[in-house]
């Protein structure tokens, strides 16, 4: 349900960057770069000896059905060289797709992003406060 969510707000951040800095020339995507085999599970996994063995011994079947970081990269590729392309969209497999009806709710989309911003200079006064990093 948290990676659903988290996909969902990168949805409406990505949107909204979009409808905010458009007549800048700025062209932001959300796109899906596929199942792609890499390692990020594992971290994850830290701890889960069972389930870290249990995908170590599924590894040869993950890689022969699970794109290669290579293939895996290519949606990023062709939104970042294609000329022309329309920002503010959702891109899979190199092709425009249609995102979830879900985020098309731009007052979610603009209170997610109002909400980040005062969030991010609440740890700028934190810092300008205490000269220490807010991390």
């Amino acid at each position: 349900m948290a990676y659903g969510t988290s996909k969902l707000a990168l949805m409406h951040a990505t949107f909204e960057l979009q409808r905010r800095y458009a007549a800048d020339h700025v062209q932001a995507y959300c796109l899906h770069p596929g199942a792609v085999f890499t390692n990020i599970a594992d971290k994850g996994l830290a701890g889960q000896r069972l389930l870290i063995a249990l995908r170590k011994l599924l590894a040869p079947v993950e890689a022969f059905f699970l794109l290669t970081p290579e293939e895996g990269a290519q949606t990023q590729i062709h939104c970042a060289t294609s000329p022309g392309l329309s920002g503010g969209r959702y891109y899979r497999s190199c092709q425009l797709t249609q995102a979830s009806a879900a985020t098309n709710d731009s007052a979610v989309a603009s209170r997610l992003w109002n909400n980040t911003q005062a969030w991010v200079e609440t740890l700028d006064q934190v810092e300008t406060t205490t000269g220490q990093n807010a991390k």
